[in-house]
């Protein structure tokens, strides 16, 4: 054992147990020859251990560290080497362990780390850093919160040796501010928890240069891209394979997700089975990198901020499953790609909640999957009269505020609750020889006469009518502005289009229906219009996988207490998620459905944080859990953009946790508590 020692050197092959305390720091120095220096094969374990505070510095020349069969490591400070060709390895048979707060770093012109997923551990808040040009990141099990950290590129990469079949790395750090490189990829199937791209310098961290592989890349976490970087997801100067990048967190695009060379198969997509944010800069998505939301079932991305697309062909939205909610933050998805097949799906399961831009240069059918709810669709299908360059925008809104005016009597006495905002622009933008709006999907279409309905414009002040070629759950057009036959007289207004026509195809109207968690309580709200009928039943249902509904609550009212508001307090909440929805039945036995309502119950919950305004540097946040729990505390901008985030250890019951607002500026923020299960809870906060 040595202790406080500044150099060991001139050694040769030795076996011996070492252990670097009270904040010693150690050289090894070798001039000549390769020295290996075995330790452990005794009774002491660990056999090496290097404390916090301490250092070990290899600086010499063909050093090798490594451990006896049987043995352990236990880092808890910091190991540097820098000699040419020195480095560690971990052999089968022995197992390192680098601690939280913990160091490896290799660089100069230092040889690599060699280990594997059962002899080399990296826990929590660990580091292994390459702080030279090239190099590797050896095999080992990864905490989620361990680091490696690729600081020191100038033309190469660290390579990861881990492919996604042996295990997952932990954070993956990429910040060298002098790097040049353009050509250097992975090209291998990688898994990490998250993906920090900080700074590429003049250069590109390149994913895949491969024209015939399919790489994925697999992130658990986060992706952050920061301003000025570059995150190339493909370079190939040919091919058209599928190169993914898999998101299952949040996605932060402040520099550029690109792809180039003439590879036409990347694509970004978001995976996962909790909701997460996705925001990107205008020009933060270029070339042929296409989009694709693959969530679980019921499960959002949400916009914080537009989502635009690139204009390329190659470059589409693909809708498989998952809601992309645009809805929230009151952005926008722009498809720029003016190809009809520039967006493939769309359905009930997957579809984008708000508002939909997408360009367009032919005569032909564009689909616009919209919906303003998680659990229906209200697709809208414009088909252009010309090849002119044409930008539309779709947004399907309830409640109707135009729904009780510029009625005409005996033609159109009702229209929908809820209507299509259809807009276009351009320089010399085509008109619509047609438009088709799809009501199968809605939860609630409100109709009853179906071969009476028309499609009805919003001509201020009065609701005009366009007629009806009927499918299946959908109408389209039948009359031009004027009354003449479309296409020969097409659409040039656009504005407000609903469904309507004579009395009774609207039985009644619902002014809502909405909910949110009080307490241990979830409390229901509606208002419904039912003036027409003399009775109805009120029938409030509940489910815990929005398909098999039961009922909870029932009452009746006539056309005098429809004008009053409704309440209901379910006392006794599912676990988990409860999916609520409205039967409203007449005296006629017609039934007519409402939006269905989420609202979750989690093991984790927010009582309240304090002080709120916040003054200091810190806050309080009172956190309740059913059992013992480690939770992911975040504050987050109107953004959704992540500022500040820590962990923290929950006992059964009440928790007091400090959190660090620090000299976050004036403004309002979201405190969110993540779970181990991927459930959230959310407090607003304001700091003063």
């Amino acid at each position: 054992r040595r202790r406080h020692t500044r150099y060991w050197r001139d050694w040769s092959s030795d076996v011996c147990s070492s252990d670097l305390t009270g904040l010693a720091r150690i050289y090894f120095t070798n001039s000549s020859g390769t020295r290996t220096l075995t330790i452990g094969g005794g009774a002491v374990s660990p056999a090496f251990r290097v404390d916090d505070g301490s250092e070990l510095d290899v600086t010499g020349t063909s050093i090798k560290l490594t451990i006896a069969f049987g043995s352990q490591a236990a880092i808890y400070g910091t190991i540097d080497f820098s000699g040419t060709n020195s480095y560690m390895e971990h052999p089968s048979g022995t197992v390192t362990t680098v601690k939280s707060g913990a160091v490896i770093r290799y660089g100069g012109t230092s040889g690599n780390g060699v280990g594997s997923p059962t002899t080399f551990i990296m826990e929590d808040q660990s580091t292994y850093e390459i702080y030279k040009n090239a190099g590797s990141f050896p095999s080992g099990t990864f905490a989620p919160g361990s680091e490696i950290y690729n600081s020191g590129a100038t033309t190469t990469p660290a390579i990861l040796l881990m492919t996604s079949l042996y295990g997952s790395y932990g954070i993956y750090h990429f910040e060298s501010p002098n790097y040049t490189g353009t050509t250097s990829a992975v090209n291998a199937n990688v898994t990490v928890q998250d993906l920090l791209i900080n700074n590429t310098g003049t250069g590109r961290w390149i994913f895949s240069t491969s024209p015939s592989t399919s790489y994925t890349l697999t992130i658990k976490g986060d992706l952050s891209v920061s301003p000025g970087a570059f995150f190339e997801i493909n370079k190939a100067a040919s091919g058209s394979q599928a190169t993914s990048v898999k998101v299952s967190g949040n996605v932060d695009i402040q520099g550029t997700v690109i792809s180039s060379g003439g590879n036409t198969g990347s694509v970004l997509e978001m995976t996962g089975a909790v909701d997460a944010f996705f925001n990107a800069v205008p020009s933060g998505i270029q070339n042929d990198v296409s989009l694709t939301i693959n969530k679980s079932p019921g499960i959002s991305v949400i916009g914080t901020d537009s989502i635009v697309l690139p204009s390329s062909v190659n470059s589409k939205l693909n809708l498989i499953s998952g809601v992309l909610d645009m809805n929230a933050y009151s952005t926008k998805l722009i498809v720029q790609n003016p190809s009809t097949t520039a967006i493939a799906g769309g359905s009930v399961r997957s579809h984008v909640w708000g508002t939909l831009k997408r360009f367009t240069n032919q005569a032909a059918d564009y689909s616009f999957p919209v919906s303003n709810s998680l659990d229906e669709l209200a697709k809208a299908v414009i088909r252009p009269s010309s090849s002119g360059a044409t930008a539309w925008e779709v947004t399907f809104k309830s409640p109707n505020p135009y729904g009780a005016s510029g009625l005409t009597p005996g033609q159109i006495d009702q229209v929908t609750d809820y209507y299509w905002l259809i807009n276009r622009k351009g320089s010399s933008p085509a008109n619509a020889s047609a438009v088709t709006l799809c009501y199968d999907s809605l939860t609630n279409p409100g109709l009853t006469i179906f071969n009476q309905l028309q499609m009805v414009y919003f001509n201020n002040p009065s609701w005009v009518g366009y007629g009806s070629v009927p499918g299946t759950g959908s109408i389209t057009n039948a009359l031009g502005t004027n009354g003449s036959a479309a296409p020969a007289n097409p659409i040039t207004s656009f504005g407000v289009f609903a469904l309507g026509g004579k009395a009774s195809i609207v039985p009644l109207t619902i002014e809502y229906f909405s909910g949110h968690r009080y307490g241990t309580k979830n409390e229901l709200l509606w208002k419904v219009n039912c003036t027409s009928a003399p009775s109805l039943t009120m029938i409030l249902e509940r489910s815990g996988d929005a398909r098999n509904f039961s009922a909870i609550h029932q009452e009746m009212a006539d056309a005098a207490r429809c004008l009053q508001s409704f309440t209901f307090s379910d006392v006794s909440p599912l676990p988990g998620k409860n999916f609520y929805r409205m039967v409203f039945r007449d005296a006629d036995g017609r039934s007519t459905y409402s939006k269905i309502v989420l609202l979750s119950r989690t093991s984790v919950n927010i009582v309240q944080a304090y002080p709120n305004p916040v003054m200091g540097k810190f806050v309080t946040a009172d956190i309740t859990s059913e059992n013992s729990n480690r939770v992911e505390i975040l504050l987050t901008d109107m953004l959704g953009r992540v500022v500040y985030r820590q962990n923290a250890n929950l006992s059964s019951g009440s928790n007091k946790i400090s959190v660090l607002v620090g000299d976050l500026p004036s403004g309002q923020y979201q405190m969110v508590i993540l779970d181990q299960e991927g459930d959230k809870t959310v407090l607003p906060l304001i700091r003063k």
